[in-house]
């Protein structure tokens, strides 16, 4: 990936100013001892700059904190007055010759790179619905397949291994490179387990009734359930297929709420109470070469029994990693899957994991009870380079909320 430094880019003084401490790092870690990102800093940020004023209100904003908005909102407004008063001209002429200067003197590509060596990254996973969890199998396929081939871990074909170093602990990963582009990643994800096998939940709305399903944790907690159930209840139309979508995603969106009130679930270890998503399972579709198919529930709005409208969810379109997970654990505790076995998950619209059981091993704090480490084995595309700004004069520089269903 060839990073350009364009205006937007580092148009905010602060981040500029951070860009070149972390240059300057580099150069103290690789015993660089003229580095000339310091210069770069004596001569542009100062008190008699544009770019040195600006970058004290930046710091200003960083470092205050306020115990409501409205005292914030005040504040804010009024370092926006004081960066008002600069020099625009004069201040975009700064910012344009440093720009330059880091240009003649830096490969930019790699300015903005920040790693702890070159094969350990660390990441935060952050899905809709204000929900961070702990693991994310799908998400992780992605980055890895984007910092192998945008450069940010060295690719070694035919077998690339490093670390990702997600919330629920150290992930390995091992692609399998070819010609530049990352063609699978396997990942070794955290102990799955069992919580509940056939519990009955029963939903309040819906006209659904009563539904069997089994809580298990791969990484987030998972209600498992299986449609087959379903097929005499004709007039709820959970069929597995990409035309019902709407019906899948507003009834599994229910009986996961439901199953969260009733049955309160909690990491031995881990703060990640209650169940957040869920996944249906069917028969897998012909020649598909899958042992099953499934789609998974994801909330996008906090559900309301007493507000219809928000009854409601969106479907993943990967199998999910973790839901994968999940469903093998729940598999290897009714003997239906061994250690060393393959299960190839198949999504709803036809795109396949393959999970394997690695181990078996006690879970920590789980008094005795077994967990498996599971493999999952997938492939992802980069679809897109994006670049996220603030502008220190965009009037809503926290963004907004508007009381719909998002």
């Amino acid at each position: 990936m060839q990073n350009k430094i364009k205006h937007s880019k580092i148009r905010n003084s602060g981040l500029l100013f951070e860009f070149l401490l972390r240059q300057i790092t580099l150069d103290v870690l690789n015993k660089n001892t003229t580095s000339k990102a310091v210069e770069m800093i004596k001569e542009n940020f100062n008190e008699t700059t544009e770019l040195g004023k600006e970058l004290a209100l930046y710091n200003i904003l960083l470092s205050k904190k306020f115990s409501d908005d409205k005292r914030a909102e005040f504040f804010i407004n009024e370092v926006l007055q004081q960066r008002q008063k600069l020099n625009n001209s004069k201040l975009r002429r700064e910012r344009y010759n440093l720009i330059k200067s880091c240009k003649e003197s830096y490969d930019t590509s790699k300015l903005f790179l920040v790693k702890q060596n070159d094969n350990e990254i660390q990441y935060v996973i952050g899905e809709q619905n204000k929900i961070y969890p702990l693991m994310s199998g799908h998400n992780t396929i992605c980055a890895a397949t984007a910092v192998l081939e945008c450069g940010v871990v060295s690719m070694n074909e035919p077998i690339t291994k490093f670390i990702m170093e997600a919330p629920a602990g150290p992930i390995e990963i091992t692609a399998q490179c070819e010609n530049g582009k990352a063609k699978s990643i396997a990942l070794k994800n955290a102990p799955s387990f069992v919580e509940y096998l056939d519990i009955v939940v029963d939903v309040p709305h819906g006209n659904i009734g009563k539904v069997k399903l089994d809580i298990a944790y791969g990484g987030m907690w998972y209600a498992v359930v299986d449609l087959s159930q379903f097929d005499n209840v004709k007039h709820l139309n959970m069929t597995l297929d990409t035309n019902n979508g709407a019906n899948l995603a507003k009834y599994g969106e229910m009986i996961k709420v439901a199953c969260r009130e009733q049955f309160p679930v909690d990491h031995p270890t881990e703060d990640y109470p209650g169940v957040d998503i869920l996944v249906f399972r069917g028969k897998a579709s012909e020649d598909s070469g899958a042992h099953s198919r499934n789609t998974v529930v994801m909330s996008n709005c906090e559900l309301d029994w007493n507000k219809p409208e928000t009854w409601t969810a969106m479907l993943d379109r990967s199998p999910c990693g973790t839901g994968t997970c999940a469903v093998m654990a729940v598999m290897h505790a009714r003997g239906e899957l061994k250690v060393g076995e393959q299960f190839i998950h198949e999504s709803i619209v036809g795109s396949k994991f393959i999970g394997t059981i690695l181990e078996e091993q006690l879970l920590e704090g789980g008094n005795g009870k077994i967990a498996i480490i599971p493999e999952i084995k997938g492939s992802a595309c980069v679809t897109q380079y994006s670049e996220i700004v603030i502008d220190p004069e965009d009037p809503f520089p926290t963004g907004y909320r508007v009381a719909d269903i998002w």
